[in-house]
């Protein structure tokens, strides 16, 4: 070989990747590569992500049900060995009595919010002063 030629061979194998075809080619083979991860294996990022927030949501509605297990579990208890609790909760919930009681049902009260007449009729402190005052009409 000549000097020329093994020169040639060497420029072209020192430019190896600053070729435009080898950097798209680069470039397409990462962008692949990220789209696999994403999207196409088996267990991609997008399948584990959803995963854990069905997880999440899971282990919420354990709590939640371990909490509503340990209220039942405190209730059945309090019915199994308090009778002041059992009474009650027959008086209130199914309307039992004693023998010789007797029951006697009032009306649920009105809306507190709500009066029949507006509460500016109702005369306050401030306006029965200020009534006084223009009622008494001083004597010369």
């Amino acid at each position: 070989m000549s000097p020329k030629t093994l020169n040639t061979t060497t420029q072209h194998r020192s430019g190896g990747f600053n070729t435009p075809a080898i950097k798209i080619v680069l470039i397409i083979g990462l962008v692949a590569s990220v789209l696999y991860l994403f999207l196409g294996a088996e267990d991609n990022l997008l399948d584990v992500r959803a995963a854990r927030q069905r997880l999440a949501q899971a282990e919420a509605k354990v709590a939640r049900l371990a909490a509503e297990n340990d209220s039942l579990q405190r209730t059945l208890w309090r019915l199994e060995n308090d009778p002041n609790y059992l009474e009650k909760i027959a008086r209130e919930e199914y309307g039992l009595v004693k023998p010789g009681e007797r029951v006697y049902r009032l009306p649920a009260p009105a809306d507190s919010l709500s009066s029949p007449v507006p509460n500016h009729q109702y005369p306050t402190a401030r306006t029965r002063h200020s009534a006084n005052k223009t009622a008494q009409t001083p004597e010369n």
